[in-house]
């Protein structure tokens, strides 16, 4: 396995996040659900700003995470880098929050046999170009057409915090501490001193010099036990992020459960690609103002609990709560693992589980080919976008995405 390469798009996604562009690199689905959420922030007035910290001697990997027996053409790849993210958030120009936080930043990266950039010919014009560079239309004819993802591509990503920033760890505590040390003494120098001039038992030079010695003995003193409460302090952090975490074992077991039940009914079924999308989907419908023109949506959900919602940080781990096949549909309800941002005034982050209902033919199936962005009318044959609309745009047919891919049909908070 290539591990710089799929470093180097890791890397590449976060320095274009940083400059707030939607990074190339990544599955239509995410780039979907970036486009919505920066719709529903332009909308509000809220700009958000991410931007990470290429720290030295980071801890950087990748590894390969494809299921047991995997007999499909795809590979999982979780690629991971240990940054700071620095994030700002304003409000009608007013900065409203301001973080920055150590976070080892994981990748959820998709590849395929065969799947790289191929020359290919637009089919109106006929120019000649590759693939990567039509996917958002012919630059001379300006026609969009259905085309395959490319891979690799980035399906999903998320934040894990650490709990201090490593690097220059050690000249900040030593700076802290000497700060601390410096007022400790002047204010034991400044008690003592008083002290000793007050009683007279000695004169003024010897009543210094003795103020100096306890100063020094009490500013250590003071120094070591603030030191120890800092130490306190971490592994307070510590328990506090195993507690947060902690809920998130229980589904660590149901990727593979998951696939146990889908190969039965489709034998390309891959968890990451499936994985992605959940994500994808479920920010596109929780980011989007119209949501009676998706056709990944099926529900009639109270979506009041998501007022405010400007950020939603899939935590890497959703857990399977069920599984059935209900007439020719299968039915997953999954708790996916969340941390999100609120903007009523101020912004507050919380960790919250939101249950997810996602169905699909039981006929359908893997198809890497296949987007919901461009699809075929069973009409008239006309290709458009399904994710906007549920109708054709040239006939009026409807459109019935399940029949081709995931759609959700239910979304609600775990209370």
């Amino acid at each position: 396995m290539n591990k710089e390469k799929y470093l180097e798009m890791t890397d590449a996604f976060l320095r274009q996040t940083g400059r707030d562009e939607i990074p190339d690199r990544i599955t239509r689905d995410l780039r979907f659900c970036l486009d919505e959420q920066q719709k529903r922030l332009k909308e509000k007035g809220i700009t958000l700003h991410d931007e990470f910290a290429f720290i030295d001697e980071a801890v950087t990997g990748a590894a390969e995470v494809s299921q047991k027996n995997n007999r499909t053409p795809f590979r999982g790849i979780s690629a991971y880098r240990e940054t700071v993210r620095i994030r700002d958030i304003y409000s009608a120009g007013k900065r409203i929050m301001h973080r920055r936080e150590p976070v080892t930043f994981y990748a959820c990266i998709v590849d395929k046999q065969g799947g790289g950039d191929v020359p290919v010919n637009c089919p109106n014009c006929g120019h000649a170009s590759m693939a990567s560079r039509l996917q958002e239309g012919c630059p001379y004819c300006g026609t969009h057409f259905a085309m395959s993802e490319l891979y690799p591509r980035i399906s999903s990503c998320y934040c894990v915090n650490n709990i201090v920033e490593r690097t220059g760890l050690d000249e900040r505590l030593k700076k802290v501490f000497l700060r601390i040390a410096a007022v400790f003494f002047v204010i034991f120098m400044i008690i003592v001193s008083v002290q000793n001039i007050r009683s007279g038992d000695y004169p003024i030079w010897a009543a210094e010099l003795f103020a100096v010695l306890e100063s020094c003995l009490l500013t250590a003193m003071m120094t070591f036990t603030a030191y120890m409460a800092y130490g306190f302090f971490l592994i307070g952090k510590v328990f506090h992020q195993f507690g947060s975490v902690l809920p998130m074992v229980t589904g660590l077991s149901s990727p593979g459960k998951l696939k146990t039940f889908m190969e039965k009914y489709d034998p390309q079924f891959f968890v990451r690609i499936f994985e992605g999308k959940m994500v994808s989907l479920l920010e596109a419908v929780l980011y989007s103002e119209n949501r009676e023109n998706l056709s990944i949506y099926e529900g009639n959900d109270d979506f009041s609990s998501f007022e405010g919602l400007v950020d939603l940080d899939y935590r890497g781990v959703f857990r399977l709560r069920d599984c059935r096949v209900k007439g020719e549909r299968i039915s997953v309800l999954l708790e996916v693992f969340t941390e999100n941002c609120y903007e009523k005034g101020i912004v507050k982050r919380r960790n919250e589980r939101i249950l997810v209902r996602m169905e699909r033919r039981t006929d359908a199936v893997t198809d890497p080919g296949f987007s919901i962005h461009a699809v075929r009318c069973g009409g008239c044959g006309g290709s458009f976008d399904a994710m906007h609309v549920r109708n054709c745009p040239y006939c009026g047919r409807e459109y019935h995405a399940a029949a081709d891919d995931w759609v959700i049909t239910e979304i609600r908070k775990k209370s």
